[in-house]
């Protein structure tokens, strides 16, 4: 328990960010149900701050169908055309898995960096998930709570945090792991706002660029977590 409420955290302090949500999980931003509102609404706010929560009506179906990862796929897209910008998915099971993760997606978690990319990412079940090839793209690895042992060891492995010390995490207690150390403290629950700005449903094609000049130094990379994560 806490995931979600550490991503809502940091996509408090995000100047400049995107986020998957067809659960509803995210209410602090622009809400956008469909893509051209998205587009719409990045066009006129392109060059300064704004959070962009995308929710799609979904169904229990639509990752067996592929409209899930097409709709993935494409915001990873805008994020490419509005980088510097952080990516945000909650439950990240609900669009891939150990052998499955949409192109565009994994395109990002590989070089997102590089172009300025941040993704966040949350999962309950990191072992399987998350490829262990992916976790060595990582940046931060925030560990809450976890049910499964298998999943514990999984983490425990790689973070080379013991495995005794994951599993006496309370709710909402998280273990952040970066490459300069692991630090442990419990979350506190923040207050949300919520904006709805459209319901048109259309599609968007993806054009244009315009750059966004910032000197503000940007945590850039990809993670995941079992509870949460950055990619």
């Amino acid at each position: 328990m806490g995931k979600t409420v550490y991503l809502r955290q940091l996509l408090n302090q995000s100047e400049r960010a995107l986020v998957y949500d067809p659960l509803g999980n995210f209410t602090q931003g622009v809400i956008c149900i469909d893509q051209f509102s998205l587009k719409s609404y990045l066009e006129r706010n392109i060059n300064g701050r704004f959070r962009v929560i995308y929710r799609p009506p979904i169904d229990m179906l639509d990752r067996r169908s592929g409209i899930g990862a097409e709709r993935v796929d494409w915001l990873c897209m805008v994020a490419r055309w509005v980088a510097p910008v952080e990516l945000y998915f909650d439950e990240l099971s609900q669009i891939a898995d150990v052998d499955e993760i949409p192109d565009q997606l994994f395109g990002l978690v590989r070089y997102g960096r590089n172009i300025s990319v941040t993704i966040r990412g949350a999962v309950q079940r990191p072992r399987v998930v998350i490829p262990r090839h992916y976790l060595t793209e990582t940046t931060r690895l925030s560990i809450f709570q976890m049910i499964d042992p298998l999943d514990r060891s999984y983490v425990a492995d790689y973070s080379g945090i013991p495995e005794d010390q994951i599993s006496s995490l309370k709710p909402l207690e998280c273990m952040e792991w970066t490459d300069i150390g692991v630090t442990r403290f419990f979350l506190t629950i923040p207050n949300d706002r919520n904006r709805l700005i459209s319901d048109t449903k259309l599609d968007a094609p993806i054009q244009g660029k315009v750059k966004y000049d910032s000197e503000k130094p940007r945590d850039t990379g990809f993670g995941i977590a079992p509870g949460l994560g950055t990619l």
